[in-house]
């Protein structure tokens, strides 16, 4: 056999014990008794352990389409759903399975299919049931780029972890040849379909008249956004998803996503320079205080700037931290330092080794309290003066 699919089964036994050990028992069984069952497949995956039943190049009989493609062309595994295992961890495992078959046959990522492709059964079941499709395809997208990829152009990028981590998610991939483009700047419709990606958002349509001028690859994502209430036109019933989206406009849509899922950020104060030039503020103000955005540097946010993938990344992720784990790294306040040279430390006291000295008039924004220290960033940390600093806590 010249595999040209991979195609993905559960095994539909709930039963304890019932992991890949226990299956691949049962081929080896049937293989030497005296049975009539005919059934065979590659691979077996549970929350531990993968077992290969067949060769590479051997077909099995698991699609139930007979001599069809399903049987003679493609490389069956199936996912063990035993109530005693970890559901999740088998699916993670199969991902990373399927992402090196794909590395050894060649299969392109657009020919991993379900077993219903072939016969119509709902198989498999939990994934098709449960809309975890998608997300399996994806996850299978990023482990293979992450794994087998060539070098790519974000290590010691700020972006690298951000954009790495939407990538094994299969949120975020790359443009190929290793190519991410972290400092590109991202179109309204790329950002849309990032933001469906990445809360699964359910079917939809939109009615934009210009949604036919968007890549085909992201007018579902534009449609699932539209109908969820995360995107809107431009008015007139236009989306223009070919233009770069500004910073703003990437900070109403993150909210939106956000106050989708029924969170809704503070309302703070932004330490800004040029925060009278935001539009809409209080979009900014929330993510702010939440901590999914922060300025470019030179105290400014730069609201009418293009919003780039590097960037992009990070809101995204932050986003996502902030549903799954109810924060980033909240905001609690902000500080004007009036002193000159004021030492920053790498921890909450004097035994700290220095890492810089501020400005006069520097503003910084503050995470943590901690015995009349104010941590204004990752390992640093300065002492709360009122004579020589201003303290508003949010």
């Amino acid at each position: 056999m010249s595999p040209k699919y991979i195609t993905i089964h559960e095994t539909d036994n709930t039963s304890v014990g019932a992991g890949a050990r226990n299956h691949a028992q049962y081929l080896y069984n049937q293989a030497v008794g005296n049975t009539d069952r005919a059934a065979s497949w590659h691979f077996t995956v549970d929350d531990k352990e993968i077992y290969q039943h067949l060769p590479l190049n051997e077909n099995g009989w698991h699609a139930g389409d007979g001599d069809g493609p399903g049987n003679r062309e493609s490389i069956a595994i199936e996912i063990a759903v035993n109530s005693d295992g970890n559901y999740s961890k088998a699916v993670d495992n199969a991902k990373k399975l399927v992402a090196y078959l794909m590395k050894e046959t060649g299969v392109p990522l657009n020919n991993i299919v379900k077993h219903q492709k072939w016969s119509g059964k709902i198989c498999p079941a939990n994934m098709i049931n449960n809309g975890q499709w998608d997300a399996f395809v994806n996850g299978v997208g990023g482990y293979y780029n992450n794994l087998y990829q060539p070098k790519d152009d974000i290590t010691g990028g700020w972006y690298e972890e951000a954009i790495r981590e939407l990538n094994r998610r299969g949120i975020m991939i790359g443009e190929g040849n290793g190519v991410f483009a972290p400092n590109r700047a991202i179109t309204r419709a790329e950002f849309a379909q990032l933001i469906s990606k990445s809360l699964n958002l359910p079917a939809g349509d939109a009615s934009f008249k210009d949604l036919n001028d968007a890549n085909s690859t992201l007018r579902d994502g534009i449609k699932r956004a539209a109908s969820a209430g995360i995107i809107l036109g431009r008015g007139d019933g236009y989306f223009d998803p070919n233009t770069p989206i500004t910073r703003e406009e990437s900070a109403i849509i993150v909210n939106k996503a956000l106050q989708y899922k029924g969170i809704w950020g503070p309302v703070v104060n932004l330490p800004f320079s040029d925060k009278d030039q935001i539009s809409y503020k209080e979009d900014v103000q929330r993510l702010y205080g939440l901590g999914i955005v922060k300025g470019k540097g030179d105290n400014q946010y730069d609201p009418k700037g293009t919003t780039t993938r590097g960037e992009t990344a990070t809101f995204i992720l932050n986003m996502l931290q902030v549903i799954e784990n109810g924060s980033v790294e909240k905001v609690i306040g902000t500080a004007q330092i009036n002193g000159i040279g004021v030492n920053v430390r790498s921890g909450s006291g004097t035994n700290y080794s220095i890492v810089r000295k501020t400005s006069k008039g520097e503003k910084v924004t503050v995470y943590e309290e901690k015995n009349g220290w104010l941590r204004i960033g990752t390992g640093q940390w300065i002492y709360y003066d009122s004579s020589y600093i201003d303290y508003n806590r949010l």
